[in-house]
């Protein structure tokens, strides 16, 4: 067994920690809204998340799967000892919270806010759809901006990260050029 691996009771005693933690407070709607705030990597979407939450004074559901990786009962130890593994290492643990945080909150009918980089061809368009069916009020954000300068948000925050806590969590360049060209690609696959 990989000796960073979690268990299914653990990663369901976790996930229901993350689902309380994130929708307490929250109120359902009859007609909820559903923000997709897609870009590149380095591109901004905090900062459009966070204009976003704002919009509607926080009474929003952040649905963000690499937010969710520090949940990882493992998560320091990976990123002391592996930090360059640490997206992958942590990866299905986090996707699997986030789909269940997002399921919570079409259950419950709260705003939704989820992040992407529009790295699946039609599956912005799918979920903006899927949440059409379920009631939801839907919004498309995308920033786009040149990929430098995304690529040296991307060194900041690193370096930022690394020497406040000592480890950062680390975009290849590979996968950073790669999520610039899904991002011109797979837009217009999304509106259509």
């Amino acid at each position: 067994m990989d000796r960073f691996a979690i268990t299914p009771e653990e990663h369901a005693r976790i996930s229901d920690i993350i689902i309380a933690t994130r929708t307490a407070g929250l109120t359902g709607y009859s007609t909820p809204l559903f923000f997709l705030n897609a870009g590149q990597p380095g591109s901004g979407k905090t900062f459009l998340n966070i204009r976003t939450i704002d919009s509607v004074d926080g009474d929003v559901l952040e649905c963000n799967a690499d937010t969710l990786r520090d949940n990882h009962p493992h998560a320091v130890e990976i990123l002391r000892e592996r930090e360059d593994d640490y997206p992958r290492l942590t990866w299905d643990a986090a996707d699997r919270w986030n789909q269940a945080l997002i399921a919570a909150g079409v259950e419950r009918q709260y705003n939704i806010l989820i992040e992407t980089t529009l790295r699946k061809a039609g599956q912005a368009l799918e979920t903006l759809e899927g949440m059409k069916r379920n009631g939801y009020r839907t919004f498309l954000q995308v920033l786009a901006v040149p990929s430098y300068l995304s690529w040296l948000s991307i060194h900041h925050r690193f370096e930022s990260q690394k020497a406040m806590q000592g480890w950062a969590r680390a975009v290849s360049e590979t996968d950073h050029d790669d999520r610039v060209l899904r991002l011109e690609t797979n837009l217009p696959v999304s509106l259509r």
